[in-house]
């Protein structure tokens, strides 16, 4: 008897973890509980493995609202987060993004 899989194998990630290598922003859209979150924690713990420094930040997360405030707010934070290095941005939003974005 066939065993059922508890999820649908999609090859997004494959594709975006090459995409990883380009300077650009990568934005995942989709519907609720689609596995957004997910697939970007997954994408977030392939880079630390490798090791690149990542910051995720979350419109959800009360502690992390402030660096939303203004784009100052925002470098700023990444600037404390990575110095002078490199590093991946990973930004969540489930209720909605403020006027500065």
């Amino acid at each position: 008897m066939n065993e059922i899989k508890p999820f649908i194998k999609r090859n997004i990630f494959e594709d975006l973890k090459k995409h990883l290598s380009k300077k650009e922003i990568t934005l995942i859209a989709g519907p609720r509980q689609a596995g957004k979150t997910t697939l970007m924690m997954m994408l977030k713990k392939h880079l630390e493995l490798s090791g690149k420094k990542t910051v995720f930040l979350s419109f959800d997360f009360e502690n992390d609202q402030k660096f939303f405030s203004s784009q100052n707010s925002l470098v700023e934070k990444l600037k404390l987060e990575f110095g002078n290095n490199e590093g991946y941005v990973f930004i969540d939003r489930e209720k909605g993004m403020p006027e500065c974005f």
